[in-house]
């Protein structure tokens, strides 16, 4: 059986055309290298063969099946050229969420231990040499037992310390029977290519230009692994709640981005309180949810959507792609995060408003309050992600920028008394947020004849904007 078959492949980007008809074979137990300079199309193929680029034309299958298939990823382990893990996340932690996700996967202290990793267990992933953080790539590429290695310039930044026990691995996968497809161009790898490898593929300007035969395919068919034929059901509640559990972990080891998230709300209403207006008994409540509003809009689409932003450039979500880790499972993770900074938040808010500025209200009232809030503010969370997808950390702030003005001018503040105005209005789902949050404020004595349009359009905009969502992190130009 061809592990990777690549049928008359092309791809452009615009009108430059990185891959020209190309057709490759990787059968069950070879070894093949593939070279060629920077810009000859080394990495694109790679990407394609991964399914995390759409090729013009020609077909790829990768275990016989398509690239994007769920149970190929269980098969298959990767080591991009670039990667930047989360730096918030120690190695252990790291090892045991890329362990959740296979259903046979090595134990992380034996895996630490191959790589020579055991006493970095407990430090930083930030903390790591360029060479460890190789290691730690190899790693998990090796947790779940793959039957294909697909290893991108894996032994730039290697160190001496570090390649003797890399090559040792690769080794190891090669007498064990894992196909292995490599890009490079170290002249340093040949010392060990020229004994473990079968093929050397070379590419220039997007064709193979040699096919070059190195050594015999001479692995006894015992010593090559199966598949992972066998269909397991996925415990899509585990996956979850271990991703969220990550996701919190990480932040609790950032104190710098929690004073950031908390910062602003509780400073605006401190400031509010010390100022004359603060002392009067008028619109307390109003004020309060007024900078709730601003504090959970600016972590929804701002600090949000900047953390995601530098996972993809980092690469960290790229590798996340080829792993079976579903893609709405890291998405849910994350909005599971916004409602449990966003609840904090607003018990901060609301305890400074109970003791500090002497607002009584009846428990229903706070639940309602505090509700409309935190379930409000989800479809402009995926706006958040939406946009971390789209633009670069620095465009974010800008994008920010615009987004408090277009809010400042929708959100159905008296500027104006046009119909005109009122009818733009009503197409704004900022305008229906703060409509929501004024009727849970007075729910009692507000009326209801709206409710349900207010409630209506912010389900409608968290749909619309998932789809758009979606069709950015399937076009994520970083990957490209």
């Amino acid at each position: 059986m061809n592990f990777i078959e690549v049928s008359s492949v092309s791809k452009k980007f615009g009108s430059t055309l990185v891959l020209d008809k190309i057709n490759l074979t990787l059968e069950k137990g070879e070894f093949v290298v593939l070279e060629g300079k920077n810009g000859s199309g080394k990495t694109s193929l790679i990407n394609s063969i991964l399914g995390l680029l759409d090729v013009n034309k020609g077909k790829i299958t990768l275990l016989n099946k398509s690239p994007k298939n769920h149970q190929v990823k269980r098969n298959i382990g990767v080591v991009f050229q670039k990667i930047k893990f989360p730096e918030h996340l120690k190695v252990k932690e790291l090892v045991n969420l890329w362990r959740s996700y296979y259903d046979e996967s090595r134990k992380t202290e034996e895996i630490l231990k191959e790589m020579n990793l055991e006493d970095k267990a407990n430090d930083f992933v930030s903390k790591l040499s360029g060479g460890q953080e190789k290691l730690l790539a190899l790693a998990l590429a090796l947790l779940g037992n793959p039957k294909l290695l697909i290893l991108d310039e894996p032994t730039a930044f290697l160190g001496q310390d570090t390649r003797g026990i890399f090559w040792q691995q690769i080794k190891k996968c090669k007498e064990e029977g894992v196909t292995i497809l490599m890009t490079t161009h170290q002249n340093d790898d040949w010392e060990y290519l020229k004994e473990l490898a079968t093929r050397k593929i070379i590419l220039s300007n997007g064709k193979i230009q040699e096919d070059i035969q190195i050594n015999s395919l001479e692995i006894q068919q015992e010593k090559l692994k199966n598949l992972h034929e066998e269909i397991k059901k996925i415990n899509y509640f585990f996956l979850f709640f271990n991703q969220s559990r990550i996701e919190l972990r990480q932040l609790s080891h950032n104190l710098q981005y929690l004073v950031g998230i908390f910062i602003l709300p509780v400073t605006l209403i401190a400031l509010w309180w010390f100022s004359a207006a603060g002392k009067s008994n008028d619109n307390k409540v109003a004020v309060m949810l007024a900078i709730s509003f601003l504090g959970l809009m600016i972590y929804a689409i701002e600090r949000l959507g900047k953390s995601i932003s530098l996972e993809r450039i980092g690469g960290w979500i790229k590798l996340l792609r080829v792993s079976p880790l579903p893609p709405y499972i890291y998405l849910l993770s994350k909005l599971t995060l916004v409602l449990i900074i966003s609840s904090i938040s607003l018990l901060f808010i609301f305890g400074f408003g109970y003791l500090k500025l002497g607002i009584e209200e009846q428990f229903l009232t706070w639940i309602t309050i505090f509700l409309s809030l935190v379930l409000g503010i989800m479809p402009f969370a995926i706006l958040g992600i939406g946009i971390g997808y789209l633009l670069n950390p620095k465009s974010i702030d800008v994008f920010l920028g615009l987004s408090l003005f277009v809010i400042s001018l929708t959100c159905g503040l008296p500027l104006s008394e046009s119909e005109m105005y009122e009818n733009i209005l009503i197409f704004s789902p900022f305008y229906h947020y703060k409509e929501l949050l004024t009727w849970s404020a007075h729910f009692d004595r507000y009326p209801v004849d709206y409710l349900g349009l207010h409630i209506f359009w912010l389900i409608w905009t968290g749909i619309l904007l998932s789809f758009v969502t979606v069709w950015a992190y399937k076009r994520d130009k970083i990957v490209q």
